[in-house]
Order: C-alpha cells, then sequence, then structure tokens
C-alpha cells in the first residue's frame, strides 16, 4: 500500500511538474497573430529594399552612361587637340618659310633680317 501511496504520490507530482512546464510553454510562445503582424513588417520592408535597389540600379545606369559620355567628350578633345597641334605645328612651318623667304627678300641672305 505504501508502495502504491508513493506511487501515486510521484505521478501525482510528475503531473504537475508537466502541467507548469506546459504553462511556461505557453507564455513563452509568440501568438500567431503577432507573428503575422512581424511577416507583413518584414514583407514591407523587402519592398523597400527591392524599391531602393531599383533606384540603386537606376542611379548606376546613369553614372555608367555619363562616364561613356565623357569618355567620348574627352576622346573628342583629345582629338581635337591633335588636330589643332598639328595645325599649329603647320603654320610655324608656314611662317618660318615666310620670314626666310622676306629675310631673302629684304636683306639678299638667307635667313636673316
Amino acid at each position: 500500500k505504501q508502495w502504491y501511496q508513493r506511487r501515486v504520490r510521484g505521478g501525482e507530482m510528475e503531473l504537475e511538474q508537466l502541467r507548469q512546464e506546459i504553462h511556461e510553454l505557453k507564455q513563452s510562445r509568440t501568438p500567431v497573430a503577432d507573428l503575422s503582424g512581424e511577416l507583413e513588417s518584414v514583407r514591407e520592408e523587402c519592398e523597400q529594399l527591392k524599391h531602393s535597389l531599383t533606384q540603386l540600379k537606376i542611379s548606376n545606369d546613369i553614372s555608367q552612361n555619363e562616364a561613356a559620355l565623357l569618355r567620348g567628350s574627352i576622346e573628342e578633345s583629345q582629338q581635337q587637340k591633335q588636330e589643332e597641334e598639328h595645325q599649329v605645328k603647320g603654320l610655324k612651318q608656314a611662317m618660318e618659310k615666310l620670314s626666310r623667304e622676306n629675310d631673302e627678300i629684304f636683306t639678299g641672305t638667307p635667313g636673316r633680317f
């Protein structure tokens, strides 16, 4: 009989401990309504991040286009500079030739005034 009573008391204690654990688990779990609200918040944040990423991609594309235009402009300017340098060189040679011819006309001596 004592054995039986100890066994029952042990079972009652174990049952009470399990009830307490169940109660603690119920208290600690997050209600589904809270999780769905959090999920919606995460979805909204994802949408905002997607929008920001799209804006960054567009901005990057614009920057790349501007960079390409600037490179083209720089190349064009360099070509124009080379052409102008070539023209200046030709003008200097022409002026030197005219100066020599002028010297010859006025002094009768090539290369002097």
